[in-house]
């Protein structure tokens, strides 16, 4: 007995027993050959695997025999997805749709199949066959007529295209493109594709019969929310159920019906925003529909002098203002109003819309990045913050020392060594980890000591060890003289001296260790373990001690590790680090919890800014004189020796905010590179202090000593909300930049400092302005995007909490609106989006 078992290539003949005996193995003969002309293998061979829909390729197939001869067999073409692919007799292709087709080529009894890919290009232009679609209710549904194009103009057959109709009161559109009016008025018709879209007017009438009601007139001018209305005319049902009114198709409460005439109120609190214009009260009974033309009004209005500022701060109120004077120019910031980082970032689409009589469509759509320069590269991650929060968090919750512990370090005489330890400022604790050095007091003044270790080779090379006594002496007397004076301004720096070494000095440890900490990337640090015992933290050396790297050439100039380079540099960095040991020891001694790091770095940047105004003189309205020997001192300009660098990373990180102010926040870093808000976070407390019931003094030394912490600890002392701060403080921002006074209140300005003379001058003295790039290339680096005349809509992404997107509208028609309209990803607004309304021209 024979049987077959068909493979891919040949039969195979086997034996079949009369009785099946499991344990009786029994053998097959041979497999026959093949008859010559048998059909084995179909080959398939298409010019590409991928078809754009549309057009067509011819594909051919070939029947092999054995040892693959090509056979005289006829080929059966089929598409096995004929809605994608049609296939002809003699294997022409022809594209239907995108998708992934399935070839299938049958010879005999053999066939084989190939995948193809139906693939259209990107779409560039959406085509609309009318302008305006006009329809009438009641009516059924109407299809659109659309196509894609690619770049060429050529259509893209079959491509899903994307339908949506942002006014769905007034029609409706299914997922094929058939519209179906639902109210009598106007309707924006949105096409999409491929990221671009379309957008196209519906205008809804009613369908006019001898049984439809007429309206003669409307009782008032323009319709408003909450206030009754009668519509005067023919034809009116003879019962309050009998008549549906709708006013652009709202559904207004029908109160009373009386002989030709019907009285209708919009319901308060309608969750729509919408322009005021001209639209179609609608009035419907059992013989039909009538219509009329009426002003309606629904949106909040808002009405702002020349120089008035809104800042609005509710969800409602942000989410829809309607400016009456359109046609005036205003700046207008968006901001996330979350109170810290981990607040989250959000998404807000913005509508302008011009209030008229015509249709409100968006005719513009985009993302908005701030219009100023790109934010220069990152110095690599912010390692001295770094550095400070793990000696924050390693010190949080322990107590601090009662009374005076057996001193680690007893001050020698000058020259004389002791023994520190450097903490392990590079690990994630750097209170347990430690290095010890010998350390030589080269300066012992009344409350600054200078220390230098003794290393004499790092690395195969020498230290400077010993070779920078007149600059170690020079630091240590202007420090006495000047910084711990400054640093006093915040608190006492020794306030805990008496619980720690009873020294009374602040002892600064040069070490050319700190050099290679975190790539170089830290001049100076404080560790909080320090304030604690060595039972507490095994890298303290119970005292106020700074940090600060060393130079490592004997060059002269201003080159990398020269001691000039050394001395421009480290003069603020101490300056800095004085007020951090400030803040540390007061809220410490009081048991309260450190500040949070960008306003304990806010106000350090600060420490260095007194700095700045003790050398110079410096007053309000600081312009870039203040600090051009900054720079000078770099290029040896005349008059500048000596000169230190204290307010340039202010404005280098200032100028990188304002290059991304909507993914950047002076609440802290947005991401590992991210060094603006050193800058940002100095401005909006310098912003604070400029504008606060008490000086600066006072502000500075109670910000210092509160309890309070972060936004919170801001507030106490600015006395505003931090929803006021920073709608403020972001209109300043846009005023102080601008180049040219402009009329807002004081509170919309930095009386300290004339930002854009400040930036103007770095452009120029960098040599940037010359066709330059990177920071200060440009005078003006916080440029609003500007939205123009016509219906836009911009969309806000990623917003940080404390950030803020910057627009500017420009003047509209003479006696028009300007309607703001927010959004939030999901339709909803967050909670914590903010809006701020600056009127200037």
């Amino acid at each position: 007995m024979r049987c077959s078992v068909h493979g891919f290539l040949r039969p195979i003949r086997c034996c079949v027993p009369a009785v099946a005996l499991l344990l009786v193995p029994l053998a097959c003969d041979a497999p026959t050959p093949p008859e010559p002309g048998t059909v084995l293998q179909v080959a398939i061979s298409i010019p590409s695997p991928t078809l754009r829909p549309g057009r067509s390729m011819l594909a051919s197939a070939a029947a092999l025999g054995v040892n693959g001869d090509v056979l005289n067999v006829p080929v059966l073409w089929t598409s096995l997805t004929p809605t994608l692919l049609a296939v002809g007799s003699n294997g022409e292709l022809l594209g239907l749709r995108p998708g992934t087709a399935v070839l299938r080529a049958t010879a005999g009894a053999v066939s084989s199949q190939v995948e193809i890919a139906l693939v259209n290009p990107a779409a560039e232009i959406i085509e609309l066959v009318t302008d305006t679609m006009r329809l009438s209710v009641p009516g059924g549904p109407t299809a659109v007529a659309a196509r894609a194009l690619d770049a060429g103009r050529g259509e893209l057959v079959g491509a899903l295209l994307s339908w949506s109709i942002e006014d769905t009161r007034i029609a409706t559109v299914d997922t094929a493109g058939f519209v179906t009016p639902r109210a009598v008025g106007t309707a924006t018709l949105v096409v999409s594709i491929d990221g671009i879209s379309a957008r196209r007017p519906i205008r809804v009438g009613a369908t006019v019969t001898a049984t439809s009601p007429h309206i003669d007139s409307i009782s008032v001018a323009t319709i408003v929310p909450g206030v009754p209305f009668t519509l005067f005319g023919q034809r009116f049902a003879a019962t309050v159920s009998g008549n549906e009114v709708l006013v652009d198709g709202l559904a207004a409460t029908v109160t009373a019906v009386v002989a030709g005439r019907v009285t209708a109120v919009l319901p308060s609190g309608a969750k729509v925003c919408l322009p005021t214009r001209q639209v179609q009260a609608q009035l419907r009974t059992t013989g039909g529909i009538g219509a009329a033309p009426v002003r309606l009004r629904i949106a909040p209005q808002r009405t702002l002098a020349v120089g008035e500022a809104a800042l609005l701060t509710s969800a409602d109120a942000v989410s829809c203002v309607e400016l009456t004077e359109g046609e005036g120019r205003y700046l207008v910031t968006v901001q996330n109003g979350g109170r810290a980082l981990g607040a989250g970032t959000i998404t807000v689409g913005l509508d302008a819309v011009t209030g008229g009589d015509g249709p409100t469509s968006l005719l513009a759509a985009g993302s908005l990045r701030s219009g100023g320069p790109a934010a220069a590269a990152g110095q690599g991650w912010d390692a001295h913050a770094w550095v400070l929060d793990g000696a924050r968090r390693a010190a949080a919750a322990a107590p601090p020392p009662t009374a005076l512990p057996q001193a680690e370090i007893q001050l020698p005489a000058v020259n004389g060594v002791v023994p520190i330890r450097v903490p392990d400022l590079e690990a994630p604790n750097p209170c347990t980890g430690f290095t010890p050095i010998g350390a030589r007091l080269v300066w012992g003044g009344e409350r600054i000591a200078v220390l230098e270790d003794t290393l004499s080779q790092r690395d195969g090379a020498p230290t400077m060890a010993g070779k920078m006594d007149a600059e170690l002496v020079a630091l240590g007397q202007e420090a006495d003289a000047v910084l711990f004076p400054l640093a006093q301004r915040f608190g006492n720096p020794l306030v805990m001296d008496s619980r720690l070494d009873a020294n009374g000095r602040i002892v600064l440890v040069v070490t050319p260790r700190m050099n290679s900490l975190l790539g170089g990337a830290v001049l100076g640090a404080v560790a909080t373990c320090d304030f604690f015992t060595r039972a507490q933290f095994a890298a303290s050396n119970v005292g106020e001690i700074i940090y600060l790297q060393a130079a490592t050439s004997t060059a002269t100039g201003f080159g990398e590790g020269t001691r000039q380079r050394w001395a421009w540099e480290i003069r603020g960095t101490v300056a800095h680090e004085l007020k951090h040991v400030s803040s540390y020891a007061e809220r410490i001694v009081r048991g309260q919890p450190l500040e949070e790091p960008w306003l304990d770095e806010a106000m350090a940047r600060h420490a260095e800014e007194l700095f700045l105004q003790v050398r110079t003189g410096t007053g309000p309205d600081a312009g870039y004189a203040a600090m051009a020997c900054e720079l000078g001192a770099l290029r040896g300009s005349a008059g500048c020796d000596g000169t230190p660098r204290a307010m340039l990373p202010h404005f280098e990180g200032l100028w990188d905010f304002f290059g991304d102010p909507v993914t950047h926040s002076p609440l802290g870093p947005s991401d590992a590179g991210d060094r603006s808000f050193y800058g940002s976070a100095w401005a909006l407390t310098r912003w604070a202090m400029d504008h606060a019931p008490v000086d600066a003094a006072t502000f500075a030394r109670d910000l210092t000593r509160s309890g309070d912490l972060g936004v919170a600890n801001l507030e106490a002392r600015a006395g505003r909300s931090w929803d006021e701060m920073l709608g403020r403080w972001s209109l300043a921002m846009l005023t102080e930049t601008r180049g040219t006074a402009l009329p807002a209140p004081a509170t919309l300005s930095m009386p300290s400092w004339n930002l854009a003379d400040v930036f103007a001058g770095l452009c120029t003295a960098s040599g940037s302005c010359a066709g330059g790039s990177g920071r200060f290339a440009e005078p003006d680096p916080l440029r609003p995007l500007t939205l123009g005349a016509g219906d836009v809509r911009v969309t806000i992404g990623n917003l940080m909490p404390g950030g803020f997107a910057a627009l500017e509208l420009m003047p509209e028609v003479p006696r028009a609106t300007r309607l703001l309209r927010l959004t939030g990803a999901g339709g909803a607004i967050s909670a914590s989006t903010r809006l701020a309304i600056l009127r200037i021209e």
